[in-house]
């Protein structure tokens, strides 16, 4: 619910930047991930942790190479930032940790 709460305020405040656009995409691609995920009664682990790391990175990739412009728009940098570091460093990264911290290491 976070994530589509995020799109409905990139498509209020600013889907005319290229770079929100870019995020759109990704955040479609995460809630197709969970939706599949959810109709599933079995979820693969290592799957989910594989697609999370990755779209941790991206995350990451993604606002460290538009931070300048993110931090010029009053809008987006106190509405939509504060919204997906939400997302990003206390949902994703606590299921990524909590899948580190309960799972066995197989050599």
């Amino acid at each position: 619910k976070k994530v589509e709460l995020f799109n409905c305020k990139i498509g209020t405040i600013g889907s005319r930047s290229g770079y929100l656009k870019d995020m759109l995409d990704l955040n479609t691609e995460l809630t197709g991930y969970f939706s599949s995920v959810t109709d599933n009664d079995n979820v693969n682990v290592r799957d989910l942790f594989d697609f999370l790391t990755l779209c941790f990175c991206e995350y990451d990739h993604f606002f460290r190479d538009n931070q300048d412009q993110i931090y010029l728009k009053k809008e987006e940098k106190n509405i939509l930032l504060p919204i997906a570091y939400d997302i990003v460093f206390n949902d994703i990264k606590s299921i990524l940790d909590f899948i580190t911290n309960n799972t066995i290491e197989y050599p």
